[in-house]
């Protein structure tokens, strides 16, 4: 049995950015919301595969950060030089657009 990767949105999206991503993901991957849990990020979240951000120091504690497990962090921008990439794990992945 294949288990399905999972994808972590941290950026807020209206619906119709909620379709494009779903309809890209193509049912490969789990969309995971972090505006459907107001609670904040939960354990799983952290060990997604990989996260779409656009302003992650805003979207995500530091020391979430610093315990995240994705494999590939991509970035919905083109500046980051707001980002701490001291807390981000050197094993993962960054890609900006």
């Amino acid at each position: 049995m294949t288990t399905r990767k999972s994808l972590l949105v941290t950026l807020d999206c209206t619906p119709d950015r909620r379709a494009l991503i779903e309809e890209t993901a193509g049912g490969v991957l789990e969309c995971r919301y972090l505006a459907d849990h107001p609670g904040g990020l939960r354990q799983e979240d952290l060990e997604a595969d990989a996260a779409l951000a656009m302003n992650l120091p805003r979207e995500v504690s530091q020391d979430a950060l610093r315990r995240a497990r994705w494999k590939l962090l991509q970035f919905v921008t083109a500046g980051l030089d707001h980002v701490p990439f001291e807390t981000i794990s050197p094993e993962v992945a960054i890609a900006s657009n």
